[in-house]
């Protein structure tokens, strides 16, 4: 092939290295953007809640309860779950959640989502709740209108109308009467 016949073939493949060169740019700058993302929300980065930032102290979400290290940097709405839950078992224990976690997981309550076992005093926490923002939010709703003078069955019939359509409940004892 002459040099003439080469400047005719490179000038056919040009267009296509020129999209295939803004193809790649396009696609690295998209990755570079993800990692942005994952970096600044696994540093604390994605809370807005004061007290949440890195560096910063957060206000005691509950005075008897001592919650695990890896809810440190965890949303405060989450730590009040978690903390919610270890303090009151009484009222998450007969709580259902919707999330798919009674199937998944074997919980029968949300405050399966948050605690894993108890041993007198001693609580073992569950990871599942710190990574549901459905949990979380059952267990934040559940506490307010228990704090506003609602029933537990009140609380746990507000639950299920928000949440019943969603997913399924899990397997949760009545509450008690009486």
């Amino acid at each position: 092939m002459g040099k003439k016949g080469r400047k005719q073939d490179k000038a056919a493949r040009s267009p296509v290295k020129k999209n295939r060169m803004w193809l790649y740019a396009g696609i690295g700058a998209g990755l570079v953007g993800i990692i942005i993302l994952i970096i600044s929300f696994t540093a604390g980065g994605g809370s807005s809640a004061p007290g949440d930032q890195a560096g910063q102290s957060s206000p005691p979400i509950a005075q008897n309860v001592s919650l695990p290290a890896w809810l440190a940097r965890a949303p405060a709405t989450t730590r009040e779950a978690y903390a919610y839950a270890a303090e009151h078992p009484e009222t998450l224990s007969y709580v259902p959640c919707y999330c798919g976690c009674g199937q998944h997981a074997g919980h029968r309550s949300s405050q399966d989502c948050f605690i894993g076992s108890r041993n007198g005093s001693e609580v073992t926490y569950d990871d599942h709740g710190a990574n549901c923002a459905m949990c979380v939010d059952i267990a934040v709703m559940t506490k307010k209108a228990l704090a506003q003078g609602k029933t537990l069955a009140q609380a746990r019939q507000a639950v299920a109308q928000k949440y019943s359509s969603i997913g399924p409940a899990t397997n949760t004892p009545p509450i008690p009467q009486g």
